[in-house]
């Protein structure tokens, strides 16, 4: 405050001073820009010229010893100081409908004279016409100016991506965050992965770590003399041992943010106010959560589609994204949001023939805003697919390949005992499943791989058979498709609990019919690390069948060990045949989604206290220590439920099944809303502090 008082009327050399203030302070960057004339005011007429365009708006400014008429631009509230000059930008942003980009234009078109505007480079995204300085804009020139010498860049494309909407990008690493008390720094090690927050409100967040077990902090917090509003918050799971089913959650991360009108500024995003509070506690921790990488694109490059079973994916241009980023991937996990998109969340699948990137309903997360009409959308990609891990197996099972020497010699993790518990249950030897645990641990033996799940892209699969990208050693040492070798497989997810949260399921291995040979050659272009599923118009999604999942980001457990599938698929045994049945039945189990319903619904009323509501939900620190509690102790029961005195496994007990179910549920319960349901003579066996919590089944 004292800096800006001695730099009153002078240059500060501060990049976008403004948002620094605490207030509002009449100090400008040069003297054409002063104080507002508030007591002037009436000694100019009003305009007798209409405004450059809608929106625009006019304001009296002192400039020297007169009263002069300053315009401003709806959107981004530029300040220009001639009519003239204001007109131009107005028909520049009706050209290029974005006035991100027209300003960007307009400074191009200015570049060497006056542009009549009030401290024209706190609108600028970067520098514009000045020599690249920094080290990240000099990498930046070097690598594309590189890239065109070597005709790797599409200087048609680049027009696919543009810089960020906001004044200025987010120091390398966040703000260190106090607690409540500010007593202690909590993030020792600030992490340099980028999330949205940190785009939008540069240099405003506040983060607070609290242990579950304290007292909440209050929705407003001071620091460093500074207010904060609470504006998110993120249970942060510890994964301790071989068993990440526990949800261990014992701290949360809140997000605070230094702005006035928090709720006015979120309303620009998203509509939020459409939304039941736990639903918006969810969405606002997504825009919280780190990310791989941060881009932003114009709203013409994403339409949406007619909903086939995709279950949370959609599908962008092969080569959309190819100006970002040196490698070539077949798929990312992503949350698209802006004020014409509002939120969409799941994964993207490269996909020939297209434009745009493609979303389908199962991906809306939120409405668009109704405060705000600006058209950029903000790609927050949290991961890119296939992963390392999956990329080195990939390239272990081709036999033209090769992985790393450090990949080969890792000793993994053993099989999860949920898996074997699983395998055990369908009437598989326990020898067998140990011996293969004990296996699988070396490379040359793992038969096993986790796949993130995708829609077809191409919409010829076949009904209920799936496509699993890459190529695997045939018998006789040839490289074929992985469907080719393997035509069956068995298939689960994490958390499997019940007798039909696993299949057994075809793969695809030769071009199916009607699939054109351009469609046959991009999946067959897939690395390993993807399972393909078909779209679905007639039958209940395959995803659903596999315990209960979904493709906006889920990893599918694939097994392809010949001795564990001839068991399941051949033996007479009494229960593994009854097993076998249940593994091939391809339908939704009875009463499925009927206490949790995950699928995003909006109200057509406002809710003027979303904010306020949501924030009470974030600091119910007790309601989440018993859902934690709950978690685990379902977890428990059900397990105990299903073992019998001979240490056999009964995935079938009826009590086990009940546990299961509310143990699923009680993951999602927060996140969707719901109600946990129990039979009544179960209810003994939990805590009494929670068992008011469940209700008992009709």
């Amino acid at each position: 405050e004292e800096y800006r008082r001695i730099k009153s009327g002078s240059h500060t050399y501060v990049v976008s001073p403004d948002q620094y203030d605490d207030g509002d302070y009449p100090i400008t960057e040069t003297q054409t820009n002063a104080p507002v004339a508030s007591s002037n005011e009436n000694s100019i007429n009003p305009s007798r010229k209409p405004p450059p365009g809608p929106g625009w708006k006019d304001k009296i400014v002192l400039e020297g010893e007169h009263n002069c008429r300053h315009w401003v631009s709806p959107t981004r509230n530029i300040e220009f100081r001639r009519r003239t000059q204001a007109c131009e930008f107005e028909d520049l942003r009706n050209k290029i409908g974005c006035e991100f980009r027209a300003w960007e234009e307009y400074r191009r078109i200015k570049s060497g004279s006056d542009k009549h505007v009030v401290s024209p480079n706190q609108y600028d995204t970067e520098r514009i016409g000045k020599n690249p300085t920094t080290p990240r804009t000099k990498e930046k020139n070097t690598t594309s100016s590189l890239a065109r010498k070597k005709g790797n860049v599409n200087e048609s494309k680049n027009m696919n991506l543009m810089e960020t909407p906001f004044n200025s990008r987010p120091l390398p690493t966040p703000e260190d965050g106090l607690n409540c008390c500010e007593m202690k720094i909590v993030r020792i090690k600030p992490s340099k992965k980028p999330c949205f927050f940190t785009e939008r409100f540069p240099n405003r967040i506040l983060r607070i770590e609290n242990g579950l077990d304290s007292a909440p902090p209050q929705k407003l917090v001071t620091s460093r003399g500074m207010k904060y509003t609470l504006a998110s918050g993120k249970v942060m799971q510890e994964k301790k041992g071989l068993r990440p089913q526990f949800n261990n959650e014992k701290r949360i991360e809140l997000v605070y943010i230094k702005t006035q009108g928090l709720q006015k500024e979120l309303e620009k995003i998203c509509s939020f106010s459409l939304m039941k509070p736990e639903k918006v506690v969810a969405r606002l921790a997504h825009l919280q959560s780190e990310a791989h990488k941060i881009l932003y694109i114009d709203m013409r490059y994403i339409e949406w589609i007619e909903e086939e079973g995709h279950e949370g994916c959609g599908f962008y241009p092969e080569g959309f994204f190819n100006d970002w980023g040196r490698k070539k991937y077949d798929a990312m996990q992503v949350r698209i949001l802006g004020p014409k998109i509002g939120l969409a969340k799941g994964m993207l699948l490269r996909k020939r023939g297209i434009t745009r990137i493609q979303l389908p309903e199962s991906m809306r997360k939120a409405p668009p805003s109704r405060t705000c009409d600006e058209r950029w959308a903000a790609v927050v990609i949290k991961n890119v697919y296939p992963s390392e891990e999956n990329n080195q197996l990939g390239r272990h099972l081709d036999p033209e390949g090769a992985p790393a020497k450090s990949w080969r010699e890792k000793v993994r993790k053993p099989l999860s005992s949920m898996y074997q518990r699983m395998l055990i249950g369908y009437g598989v030897k326990e020898s067998d499943v140990t011996k293969y645990t004990k296996q699988s641990r070396h490379p040359n033996k793992l038969r096993h791989a986790h796949l993130r799940g995708c829609t077809d892209p191409t919409g010829k699969l076949p009904e209920h058979k799936v496509f699993i990208s890459g190529y695997i050693s045939s018998s006789d040492n040839s490289c074929e498709l992985f469907g080719k070798v393997h035509k069956k497989v068995y298939l689960s997810r994490s958390p499997c609990l019940e007798p039909f949260d696993a299949k057994l399921v075809s793969v695809v291995g030769t071009k199916p019919k009607g699939m054109s040979d351009d469609d046959w050659k991009m999946l067959c272009s897939l690395k390993f690390g993807t399972i393909i599923f078909p779209k679905s118009t007639l039958f209940d999604p395959l995803p659903c069948l596999i315990a209960d999942g979904d493709l906006d980001g889920d990893d599918y457990f694939v097994l392809y060990d010949e001795e564990i599938l001839n068991h399941l698929l051949h033996s007479k045994d009494k229960l593994t045949a009854k097993s076998r049945k249940l593994l091939h039945k391809l339908e939704l189990p009875d009463g499925a989604g009927l206490t949790i319903n995950k699928k995003s619904k909006f109200s057509k009323n406002a809710d003027n206290k979303w904010l306020a509501k949501a924030q009470d939900n974030m600091l119910d620190f007790s309601t989440k220590r018993a859902g934690s509690q709950i978690v685990g102790k379902l977890w428990s029961l059900c397990l105990k439920s299903s073992t019998r005195a001979n240490t056999k496994i009964d995935l079938y007990d009826k009590d086990a099944i009940s546990y299961a179910k509310a143990y699923k549920d009680a993951l999602d319960v927060q996140k969707h809303g719901g109600q946990l349901v129990l039979p009544r003579h179960l209810h003994q066996n939990l805590p009494v502090s929670v068992q008011e919590l469940f209700l008992t089944p009709t």
